[in-house]
């Protein structure tokens, strides 16, 4: 898992330069028109995905109920069905797509001199979508016997490799064309270091093992994979929606201001994720063996260590956003004080529910959880309209914040209660309450810091309160928001890694 995290932050990063970086880098080669239309088309692609309604996600988890030589001839089936059904969608990924590519462009108002551009880049990312879809498996082997430390090093490399290819195609003058053809080179290396990777580990079904499933075996896959369909399309809406509700009830300003006020807090969100993200897989295998005993103990112990990086985060990024927004926009983006802090408890409640609801599935039956996510989105749009008019941006922030509570965190408790046979109140108060009383602390020290390298000239100060913030913070939620087993356990990891870059004492002959 340590690996896994590290590498992870490390896929993170370079993802983070790419997307910073390929921006202006476009912008200096097409025009503007030609980046909105890729930026569109690729917004279609993300949508276009959505056509494998949960197979990847439902075949992956059946997946770890054989692994390990339990089963192989079963792992085998489940592996080739799964090889199937996404070579089927991919063809009808392609098909939507060649349709799209051909009646899309006066829908969206493309204008008349990009309409051949149009049509092949749409065409050509895709066929894209289609080889990605079809191979999707080839890599599901790391994640399932746990190397997402080779998963994360995949990533590193394939960022870099959009980013040198993008430039290459830009300064070779294929125009808009060089957007497509790193995504055809980013395709080829992932499919080639997943399929060497996994082959050498021993990760694909021997020869003998493959075959049909059987109708139970195929039913269960597909039962399954509906259900997490609904949720994941339920999360998407509950991501977007806030987005939507702002430019619908306080105009395309007040949009503008809350995409660049929250994107601090977008980063964050997914630094301090990344470790439940990489414990899951580990946590459904100890699920998979019955030891319910550890899984809530697991489970307790990474949400709490996830909790209290949040705190500290969201703390300190509350307190410093104002002067960065102002920094990075010259001044054009502004928030009030206050709006900064409710986003920082709405982000850290956000977090809440996403440990909470992450076990949703861990035994193969969601059952009336998946509607929760649409229930709660429906919410939050009741909600907002008159909490809007009442308190403006504020009581906007309220509506996105509340259904987390009464939805995702409440069901998800319950879930994980039914699943293992633990009360979910105690579930609640071993993972949640410690880092949430140790919350006002790393407020106090993040808000105190910047407070005092408030005089500090531009980034100077923003470094320094920052780095200060960080450090009272982390240290707070560390001794107050996490068990000392916790702490133990990390210090004792880190002491080995520290010892192993030390000098060995010779011994005499």
């Amino acid at each position: 898992m340590a690996r896994g995290v590290l590498f992870g932050y490390g896929a993170l990063a370079a993802q983070i330069f790419y997307s910073f970086a390929s921006i202006p880098l476009a912008l200096a080669y097409l025009s503007k028109a030609e980046f909105g239309m890729w930026s569109l088309i690729s917004t279609l692609g993300t949508y276009l995905m959505l056509a494998e309604m949960g197979m990847t996600n439902s075949v992956i988890r059946h997946l770890f109920d054989c692994k390990d030589g339990k089963d192989p001839g079963k792992y085998g089936r489940f592996f080739a069905a799964s090889a199937m059904a996404l070579g089927l969608v991919s063809i009808v990924v392609f098909l939507i797509g060649l349709l799209a590519a051909w009646v899309s462009a006066p829908v969206f108002k493309i204008p008349p001199h990009l309409h051949r551009e149009y049509f092949w880049v749409m065409l050509g990312q895709t066929g894209l979508l289609a080889v990605t879809m079809a191979t999707r498996m080839l890599g599901a082997p790391l994640y399932v016997h746990h190397r997402q430390d080779l998963s994360q090093i995949n990533l590193i490399v394939l960022f870099t490799v959009y980013y040198f290819a993008l430039r290459y195609g830009f300064r070779a003058g294929w125009g808009i064309y060089a957007m497509l053809a790193n995504q055809v080179l980013g395709v080829i290396w992932v499919v080639g270091f997943n399929v060497v990777a996994c082959f050498r580990l021993g990760f694909y079904p021997a020869r003998r093992d493959w075959g049909f499933p059987r109708r139970e075996e195929w039913a269960s896959v597909w039962r399954y994979s509906r259900a997490l369909f609904v949720a994941q399309v339920g999360g998407m809406v509950v991501m977007s929606l806030p987005q939507l509700l702002v430019a619908r009830l306080l105009g395309l300003e007040a949009a503008a201001a809350w995409a660049v006020c929250t994107r601090p807090f977008a980063i964050l969100r997914q630094l301090v994720m990344r470790p439940f993200e990489v414990a899951m897989p580990m946590l459904c295998d100890i699920f998979v063996r019955g030891d319910m005993k550890s899984v809530t103990k697991r489970w307790g112990e990474i949400s709490q260590l996830v909790l209290a990086f949040s705190g500290a985060a969201f703390a300190v990024a509350a307190a410093n956003n104002a002067r960065f927004v102002s920094l990075w926009t010259g001044g054009r983006m502004q928030w009030g004080e206050i709006d900064h802090w409710l986003f920082a408890l709405h982000s850290f409640i956000y977090v809440a529910a996403t440990l909470a609801f992450g076990s949703i599935g861990l035994d193969k039956s969601v059952g009336p959880a998946r509607f929760v996510p649409l229930v709660q989105a429906i919410a939050t749009a009741v909600l907002a309209i008159p909490l809007t008019r009442l308190w403006g941006i504020e009581g906007l922030m309220v509506a996105t914040t509340l259904p987390f509570v009464f939805g995702m965190i409440y069901f998800g408790f319950r879930y994980l209660g039914t699943i293992t046979g633990f009360r979910p109140g105690r579930l609640a108060m071993n993972a949640m309450v410690r880092p949430s009383m140790a919350l006002p602390i790393a407020v106090l020290a993040a808000s105190s810091c910047a407070h005092l390298a408030g005089a500090l000239p531009g980034y100077v100060g923003l470094v320094t309160a920052s780095a200060t913030g960080a450090a009272f913070a982390m240290a707070a939620m560390m001794f107050l928001g996490v068990s000392r087993e916790v702490r133990d356990e990390i210090w004792a990891m880190a002491s080995r890694t520290f010892k192993r870059f030390l000098p060995r004492p010779q011994t005499e002959a």
